[in-house]
C-alpha cells in the first residue's frame, strides 16, 4: 500500500485539527476509494487520532476492536476496514507519531513494503 495518506498528513499540517478540511482532503485523495475514504473518515470520527496518541504500542487488541466496529456496527466490508486502520496504525501512528505497530494482520504486508524500499534503495545507489 502506498505512502498517500501520510504524504497528506505531512503537507498538511494541522489538518487533523479541523474535521471540514481532513474530510475535503480524504475525500479528494481517495476519490477512486470512496468506501475506503468513508472508512477512513468513520475512525476519524471515531476518535482514532486521541486513541493511537494515547498508547505506546498499536497492538493487535486496538486493532480488532477498530476492525469488529467497523465490520459489525458500521457495515464496513473487512478489507476496507483493515485498509482504513492499517492507513492510520503505520502511516499516521507508526510514521507520523513514531509508535511501534505490533499487529499480526500487518505483519506480511510490512515485510514486503520493506523489501520494496529496499530493492528502490539498492537500485538508486
Amino acid at each position: 500500500m502506498n505512502r498517500i495518506f501520510k504524504g497528506l498528513l505531512e503537507s498538511n499540517e494541522g489538518i487533523l485539527q479541523d474535521e471540514e478540511n481532513f474530510q475535503q482532503a480524504i475525500k479528494k485523495t481517495f476519490a477512486s476509494e470512496p468506501e475506503l475514504s468513508d472508512a477512513i473518515m468513520l475512525l476519524y470520527q471515531l476518535e482514532i487520532v486521541a486513541d493511537l496518541k494515547a498508547r505506546t504500542v498499536l497492538d493487535n487488541g486496538l486493532y480488532y476492536e477498530l476492525l469488529d466496529s467497523l465490520t459489525g456496527n458500521y457495515g464496513i466490508g473487512r478489507q476496507t476496514a483493515r485498509d482504513a486502520i492499517f492507513l492510520w496504525f503505520i502511516d499516521y501512528g507508526q510514521e507520523c507519531l513514531g509508535k511501534k505497530v505490533e499487529v499480526d494482520d500487518f505483519h506480511d504486508e510490512q515485510n514486503a513494503e520493506q523489501e520494496i524500499d529496499e530493492k528502490n534503495l539498492i537500485g538508486m545507489r
